[in-house]
């Protein structure tokens, strides 16, 4: 899944992201919201730094409308883990600057 979420931004810099990679993306996304959703997932998700490849496709400026749901859904999931209010989680919010 981490392969999917580089792969991207290779397309994101390169301007060749496209609807059908925009959606793989996605999918992966929808994976993590629900890993991050889950009480006993939560920590070890954090602790794997995964959600430290999300911070760029929050921050990216991509003038391209496929990469707008993207964003949204990544938001999602950092969304979806600081309404843990769990130390481990917060501390990694503040460390990666998505809070200050």
């Amino acid at each position: 899944m981490k392969q999917e979420v580089l792969a991207i931004f290779r397309m994101m810099v390169d301007g060749s992201l496209t609807a059908r990679a925009s959606m793989r993306v996605v999918n992966v996304l929808t994976l993590f919201q629900c890993i991050a959703a889950n009480k006993e997932t939560r920590h070890k998700f954090v602790s794997s730094s995964v959600p430290n490849f999300l911070v760029p496709l929050i921050l990216f400026e991509c003038p391209l409308d496929v990469f707008e749901n993207v964003r949204a859904v990544t938001l999602s999931v950092v969304g979806i883990l600081c309404q843990a209010r769990e130390s481990n989680v917060i501390q990694w919010a503040v460390e990666s600057n998505l809070v200050e």
